[in-house]
C-alpha cells in the first residue's frame, strides 16, 4: 500500500496512546487497531501491522515487570504455552478469512465491545481475577504474570504474520517507537483513575471505526 504523511500523522499518535492504555489497565488493542483502519490500512496489513508495533511494545513493559520480579513463572509458563498454541490457531484462521469477511464481523462486534467497555471491566481485569483467584497470586505478581502470557500471544502471531508478508513494515516500525514509548512512560505510572481516562477515549476511536466502516462499505 501506498504510505503518505497522514498515514503515519493517525497511526502513531494513536499507537502512543494505544501503549500507554495497555500498560497501565489493558485493553490497547482497542485503540491500536482501529487507528491503522482509519489511517486506510487495508483489513489484514491491520492486523499484522498491528502485531509488530504491540509486541515491541508490550516487550518493554513486560521487561520491566519481569526485571522488577512481578511474574511467577510457575503459573506463568503453562498460561505463555496456550497462549502460543491460541495464538498461532487465531493469526491463521485470521489470514485465511477475506478482507471483507472481517469488517462485516466488525459491524456487530464494535457495538457490543463499546457496551462492555461502557459497563464491564476489562480483559485484563479476568485474567487478574484468574491469577488471584485460583493461582493465589498477589495483584503485582499477577498483572506482571498477565503481560509475559499477552506477550507470548504476540510474539506468535507477528512471527506467523512475518512469513505471510502482510505487514507493512515501514508504517509497524515507526509505530513501533511510539508504542514502546507509550508502554515506557505508562508501565512507570501510578494512576488512580486510569480506567475512568482509557474508557472513553477506546470509545471515541471504536465509534470513528464503526462510522468509517459503515460508509465505505
Amino acid at each position: 500500500m501506498e504510505l503518505t504523511i497522514q498515514t503515519f500523522l493517525i497511526v502513531c499518535p494513536l499507537v502512543f496512546l494505544a501503549g500507554l492504555v495497555d500498560s497501565i489497565a489493558g485493553g490497547g488493542g482497542l485503540i491500536s487497531l482501529p487507528a491503522y483502519l482509519l489511517a486506510g490500512v487495508p483489513m489484514h496489513n491491520a492486523i499484522a501491522t498491528n502485531k509488530l508495533s504491540s509486541a515491541t511494545g508490550t516487550a518493554i513493559s513486560t521487561a520491566r515487570l519481569c526485571k522488577n520480579k512481578f511474574v511467577d513463572w510457575g503459573v506463568a509458563l503453562p498460561c505463555i504455552s496456550m497462549a502460543l498454541v491460541g495464538s498461532f490457531a487465531g493469526a491463521h484462521i485470521a489470514l485465511l478469512a477475506s478482507d471483507k469477511i472481517l469488517k462485516w464481523m466488525l459491524i456487530p462486534v464494535l457495538p457490543i465491545v463499546a457496551f462492555y467497555v461502557i459497563y464491564g471491566p476489562g480483559t485484563g481485569t479476568f485474567l487478574l481475577i484468574l491469577y488471584t483467584g485460583v493461582a493465589k497470586l498477589p495483584v503485582a505478581k499477577a498483572s506482571g504474570t498477565m503481560k509475559l502470557a499477552n506477550l507470548s500471544s504476540n510474539i506468535m502471531a507477528l512471527v506467523v504474520f512475518l512469513f505471510s508478508g502482510k505487514i507493512v513494515i515501514y508504517l509497524g516500525l515507526a509505530a513501533s517507537v511510539f508504542s514502546i514509548a507509550g508502554h515506557y512512560v505508562g508501565s512507570g505510572m501510578v494512576m488512580k483513575n486510569g480506567n475512568k481516562i482509557v474508557r472513553p477515549i477506546i470509545l471515541i476511536v471504536l465509534v470513528l471505526l464503526f462510522i468509517k466502516i459503515i460508509t465505505g462499505m
